[in-house]
Order: structure tokens, then sequence, then C-alpha cells
């Protein structure tokens, strides 16, 4: 299977802080095509992984690309916040640390006609899993006024005013217009905000909100613990406020209980040449914990 291209972001940060045990048992959240993986095995030829991903196709070209060490890696389809019970029904009780990297790849917006960029004219879907029922293009079909105001503002971070004028255009829309491509809610957009930066924001939200991101991750965080080793850690990297916001309070709890320390006092963030060979790194921020 043809690899895509693929950078990982902020690997060796990311590496400094997960590779704690060199026969230590790892598990990648978030697998996505496999690079910090394949990193963490190359670099600790006695560790095994555990890869999941929801995306069945990510998960795949991760097989492909670890395939070399195949032996020491165990491939898992499946949601992060049900990890507890992908690890219970695997038996796995003891881990060394765990990764999750909350960016979508280029793989899944540029190869899946997911409708997850205005930059591609695709249907407007944005589920990221077959395990959610509802594509974009229903929810903006069928939602009220209010729920579309509440997925704009929460999701996407936007002044309220902006995100009554896009509502309200939205709603105008719909009832005389197809909205069911992304060209198509461009074109509603673009007659409020020529700012593509808007539409960005308005595109996250509603990729957000379609896949419950904000409330899996909370899930996830929450299961963590109890399956770390004295000296194993949580390694998460996201990229915008709300998913940086929900680490950040989650570590600060863990630390509060008395069973970890936080590594990372402020996030770490990419240096300039990262930031070159790989824009995406800009907004991405690593944050770290160990189990005492």
């Amino acid at each position: 299977m043809e690899q895509p291209s693929h950078i990982p972001v902020l690997l060796q940060e990311a590496l400094s802080y997960w590779a704690s045990d060199p026969e230590g048992y790892y598990v990648d959240l978030t697998l996505g095509l496999g690079g910090h993986s394949a990193a963490l095995l190359e670099r600790l030829p006695r560790a095994k992984l555990l890869g999941l991903d929801w995306d069945d196709q990510s998960l795949a070209l991760a097989r492909s690309r670890l395939a070399r060490y195949e032996s020491r890696v165990t491939f898992k389809q499946g949601n992060f916040a049900t990890i507890d019970r992908i690890l219970d029904s695997l038996g796995i009780q003891k881990v060394s640390g765990f990764l999750f990297d909350c960016g979508t790849s280029s793989h899944q917006i540029l190869g899946r006609a997911l409708g997850l960029s205005f930059q591609k004219d695709e249907p407007l879907d944005m589920r990221l899993s077959g395990t959610y029922s509802l594509s974009v293009a229903q929810i903006i079909k069928n939602a009220g006024e209010s729920e579309l105001i509440d997925i704009l503002q929460t999701f996407g971070e936007l002044p309220f005013s902006m995100v009554r004028r896009l509502t309200r255009a939205i709603i105008a829309a719909r009832s005389s217009e197809s909205l069911e491509t992304t060209g198509d809610l461009v074109g509603v957009l673009s007659r409020v905000a020529g700012d593509r930066k808007i539409w960005a924001q308005v595109f996250q939200a509603f990729r957000i909100s379609v896949n419950h991101e904000l409330e899996n991750l909370e899930a996830m965080l929450q299961a963590l613990p109890k399956y770390l080793v004295p000296g194993g850690r949580i390694v998460g990297i996201s990229f915008h406020s709300l998913e940086d916001r929900i680490v950040k309070v989650a570590f600060r709890s863990f630390q509060k209980d008395g069973y970890f320390q936080i590594l990372t006092s402020k996030p770490v963030q990419a240096l300039e040449e990262e930031i070159r060979l790989n824009p995406k790194a800009r907004s991405a921020k690593l944050r770290a914990v160990e189990k005492i």
C-alpha cells in the first residue's frame, strides 16, 4: 500500500517524554499513519506497542508502515474514548506510556473525501468514523437556530455577532438551496465573511461537533491513570485552545490528587525550523504528566 506523505508533529519532543522505559508497553491512542510509533519502536527495540485508531484506512496504512515491527505491535480499530474497554479486552493492565495527537492527518483531509477542508468541493460529511449517525449536511439541514449557534460559538471560538450572522445565513440558505457539499457551505459563508480564517473556524466547529471530539477526549483522559505503572507517562499533543484546555485541566487534576507530577510547566511548541518544514506544527502544543 502506497504511503502518503506524513510528518509527525513534535516528534523528538514527544519521544523524549513518551519513551521512558526501554522494555515497556506503550499505547498510541491516535496511531494515524504511525509516525510517532515507528520512531518509538526504532528507539526502543524491546518495547511493545498497541496502536489504536478509529479510521480503518489510517490503520491499514499504519500497519503497512510498521510491518517490520509487527511482532511487537498490536493493531486495534476503536475510539480512544473507550480505551478502558479496549485494554481490558486485550488483558493489558500495565502501560508505560500513552501518547495522543489530536491533529487531523493530511490523509484524512485530502484522501478521504470527507469534506474536512473548504479548499476542495466534497460531500459535507466530516464523520471520521462510521459509528456516528449524522453528517454535517444532515445537522445543517435539521438543526434549530439555537443548536447551530451553540456549535459555532462553542467549537468555532467565533464572536457571537459573527456566529449569529453566519447562523442566519445558513438557515436562510437551506430553505431554498441544497447544502450538501463543502462548496455549498462556503458559498453561504462567503456572503457573510470573506476571511478564510473564519471559514476554517466554521469547518472546525462542525467537525468537532459531528465527531464528539471534546467529549471523547475527556472520557479518554479520565480512563488512563489506572493503567499507568509508576514512572509511566501520558503525552498529549493538541492543536487548538479547546483541546489544550481539556488536557491542561485533566493533568492539573491528576497532579492535585497526589499521584502525578506535571512534566511540562508550559506547553512545548515547535521550533521555527520544524514550522518551516511543516506549517501545521505552528499550532501544536505538547503536555506531559508522569505517575509517581
